[in-house]
């Protein structure tokens, strides 16, 4: 299961959740809000694939937005997004979507479905992606715990969670992981160091509260995550100098398979690229000599850009 395939299936689940809810009379109408063509097209595919909620969803996307998304030609059109607001369905509900500022004051009274929605939903994320996994019923709940303190201690883009949850599946899957040590595996999604023994610091009790998952995640990503991008947890900045130093001192704390990687993350820009994905695949422990240590190097915090926080 990719990540949007994954995004589609929890976007269209969310979708039949609520038709499922609907009381209202009326026609309803739903609003795919801000997704990328490739998000909004997979859950078009997701709608169209389930029986259920294709019989009672009609579907009308922009086609100059999704025309080269190999989408059925039946449903896309060239009518902006408001004139459906009160169109005739000739089923139980719109599904259009936004994919611009200038209709956004237009279609407020639309039902969005976008990150802040589907991210609220940790439920429906685990429910699709631990589709033919073996886990038991403590499993999930820790699966649905952890995703929802990683959404309080972060906010997180929607494709970066959802390809949380796919590597998360895949680790699973794949590698045979437990979820513990599964969510520790796929922490490069986040962009953070991977540590597949990160999280075994969290019992059997404590996994199931989400505020225990919060606080290693923040942890993750105040005192790891910054590295990648040549920072210190200070937001002190590491040159390339700087850390040629610190790797020439531990070099035989490094296993011999991690040199190139780190060579080339040493070399890099700063910022998040190619070469500190490869070295957030490499496991912590493996690397993080080259880290600990580092001398703080002085530099005008005003000099520093702003950083968004979401990742």
């Amino acid at each position: 299961m990719t990540t949007t395939e994954l995004l589609g299936k929890v976007a269209a689940q969310y979708l039949k959740d609520h038709l499922s809810d609907e009381e209202s009379a009326g026609t309803a109408r739903y609003l795919l809000d801000c997704l990328t063509a490739e998000q909004t097209s997979a859950v078009a595919r997701a709608v169209l694939a389930d029986p259920v909620i294709n019989r009672l969803v009609e579907i009308k996307l922009p086609h100059t937005f999704l025309r080269d998304q190999g989408l059925p030609p039946e449903i896309l059109t060239t009518d902006r997004t408001t004139y459906f607001r009160n169109a005739e369905c000739p089923k139980s509900a719109w599904l259009l979507a936004n994919v611009g500022d200038d209709e956004q004051q237009s279609v407020t009274e639309l039902v969005p479905i976008g990150a802040p929605q589907l991210l609220d939903h940790q439920e429906i994320w685990v429910n699709v992606a631990s589709q033919q996994l073996p886990l038991t019923d403590d499993h999930l709940k820790w699966w649905r715990q952890a995703l929802k303190g990683l959404v309080e201690a972060r906010q997180v883009s929607l494709e970066r969670f959802s390809e949380y949850v796919a590597s998360t599946r895949s680790a699973i899957l794949d590698h045979g992981h437990p979820i513990r040590a599964a969510l520790g595996y796929a922490l490069p999604a986040l962009r953070i160091p991977r540590d597949t023994c990160f999280f075994n610091s969290l019992n059997d009790k404590t996994s199931g509260y989400g505020s225990k998952w919060k606080i290693l995640f923040a942890t993750a990503f105040a005192k790891r995550a910054c590295y990648l991008v040549k920072q210190t947890p200070t937001q002190a900045l590491l040159d390339s100098e700087l850390l040629r130093e610190s790797f020439n001192k531990v070099k035989d704390s490094v296993p011999l398979q991690c040199h190139l990687t780190v060579e080339k993350f040493i070399e890099s820009h700063s910022g998040w690229n190619n070469e500190a994905l490869a070295l957030s695949e490499c496991e912590w422990e493996m690397v993080r000599p080259i880290f600990d240590g580092l001398k703080r190097e002085k530099f005008n915090l005003g000099s520093l850009p702003t950083m968004t926080a979401i990742i």
